[in-house]
């Protein structure tokens, strides 16, 4: 289909019409000329008639109001695309398209390049055509990036969840990892976010290809927790082929490994039904090759137990990595506890550099006292012997009064005896 959209005069727009079925007669191309449409942008207007050559008759080109343009419906005003549910400015789907057509030119870089027409501008043709030997299996080249850079932003719809994401060109997975007795409200709110993504752009979840696994231990009893898309109930299921392996929710792998041996013997009996005759050497070259399968399904089952030790290993590295976590968390603590050891210590320094300050002091103010103690008892030796002379002075003093008294004694007993 062909799509003509140029700001230009009506009769120049003519004339590129008349150029592109020129173009296409000469190359013996055929232009569908019941999907050509003519869409007059904008609502004041003028809109002409167009004609095309079909099957040398002159007919008209058909207006549309509403065409799809590389899987996008757009409008003649421009203010809607897709439906109302559409939330994407039709610039930035146009920079996409811009972007995209852009990188034809870089398409010569590929072997493949060999094989088409190289268009560099105008509608001569400036190379042969080679039969297409390699390239896109369905539709152009652009369709893959084009289809890339359409769902790319699928990746964000679960930013703010504890949910992974993985893609894998329109098969998407969505994972998320809790305790048995843990919530998967994350895990729902994902898988509405990715419905209510595919209703905004108009994809269709194909409800029955989609299914639930829940990958534990088999001694862990876990409830099958139920999972919507649109009212539509997932199935859950123990085991499933996805992108060529089969997956089982202990992740054994014992029925790919089992698929993968039938298929091999099934393959070496359709090689042996297609001999014509079984000799000795056919028949040691059936044995051996008998010996291989069965070295072929010895070495499946050895990388199963290598695949299962493995498991346990990872299982024991994760163990590792808790204890060694827990020991780090311990020796952080216990650090912790030594800082603030040594801080006590510190501190406790420091008091003790004041005590012995203070102890110096005191045994100083201690010296001080005992000094002044030892003037204070030579002052009191000397006040003592200052009594002692006193003391002596005073019985010397006594005496010399007693000595009076009998002097005045005697001297009143002579007068007496004069008056008498």
């Amino acid at each position: 289909m062909i799509h003509i959209m140029v700001p230009c005069g009506h009769k120049l727009f003519q004339n590129d019409i008349n150029k592109l079925d020129d173009w296409s007669t000469k190359w013996k191309l055929g232009l569908n000329f019941e999907k050509c449409k003519i869409m007059h942008f904008g609502s004041n207007n003028k809109q002409y008639s167009y004609f095309m050559n079909n099957n040398n008759t002159l007919m008209e080109i058909k207006e549309s109001k509403l065409e799809k343009d590389i899987g996008v419906y757009i409008s003649k005003f421009l203010n809607q695309a897709w439906s109302p549910y559409y939330t994407k400015d039709i610039l930035e789907l146009e920079k996409v398209q811009q972007r995209a057509t852009k990188m034809i030119p870089e398409l010569r870089r590929f072997e493949y390049e060999k094989s088409i027409w190289i268009l560099p501008g105008t509608l001569s043709v400036t190379s042969h055509a080679i039969s297409v030997t390699s390239g896109v299996p369905q539709g152009s080249v652009l369709e893959p990036t084009l289809f890339l850079l359409f769902i790319n932003d699928v990746s964000h719809i679960n930013k703010q969840l504890d949910v992974k994401l993985k893609l894998f060109a329109d098969d998407i997975k969505l994972y998320s990892v809790y305790g048995v007795r843990g919530l998967q409200s994350d895990l729902h709110t994902a898988v509405n976010c990715l419905y209510e993504w595919s209703c905004t752009w108009q994809l269709q979840i194909a409800t029955e290809k989609s299914f639930v696994c829940t990958f534990a231990n088999q001694s862990q009893n876990i409830a099958q927790c139920p999972y919507t898309i649109n009212n539509h109930e997932l199935a859950h299921v123990n085991c499933k082929r996805d992108l060529g392996v089969t997956i089982d929710r202990n992740l054994k792998f014992n029925q790919h490994i089992n698929l993968i041996v039938d298929k091999a013997m099934s393959r070496a009996f359709l090689i042996l039904k297609s001999f014509y005759s079984r000799d000795r050497l056919l028949k040691n070259s059936m044995t051996n090759l008998k010996n291989s399968m069965t070295n072929l399904k010895n070495s499946m089952t050895n990388l199963k137990n290598s695949m299962t030790n493995l498991k346990n290993s990872m299982t024991n590295l994760k163990n590792s990595m808790t204890n060694l976590k827990n020991s780090i968390t311990n020796l952080k603590n216990s650090m912790t506890n030594l800082k603030n050891s040594i801080t006590n210590l510190k501190n406790s320094m420091t008091n003790l550099k004041n005590s012995m300050t203070n102890l110096k002091n005191s045994m100083t103010n201690l010296k001080n006292s005992m000094t002044n103690l030892k003037n204070s008892m030579t002052n009191l030796k000397n006040s003592m012997t200052n009594l002692k002379n006193s003391m002596t002075n005073l019985k010397n003093s006594m005496t010399n009064l007693k000595n009076s008294m009998t002097n005045l004694k005697n001297s009143m007993t002579n007068l007496n005896h004069s008056m008498f």
